[in-house]
């Protein structure tokens, strides 16, 4: 359950953050608008992060297994 909770922890976090940011909540204030090209970074890095977590949960050994040995 920790995994599936990290998982979505970073999927929420990428976007409540980087939505708005998307959205040019930045553009009245600074003039700042985020280009497309950022927006599919920051799409491609929560993916490659949501990929990796549930790669680590494939190496994961509870640890009631883990004392029995």
């Amino acid at each position: 359950m920790t995994r599936i909770k990290q998982n979505l922890f970073w999927a929420f976090a990428y976007n409540i953050i980087l939505i708005p940011f998307a959205a040019g909540i930045l553009y009245p204030t600074f003039g700042i608008i985020f280009r497309p090209e950022w927006s599919a970074l920051a799409m491609a890095l929560s993916s490659v992060t949501l990929i990796s977590l549930s790669l680590m949960h494939k190496n994961y050994i509870p640890s009631i297994k883990a004392n029995k040995n």
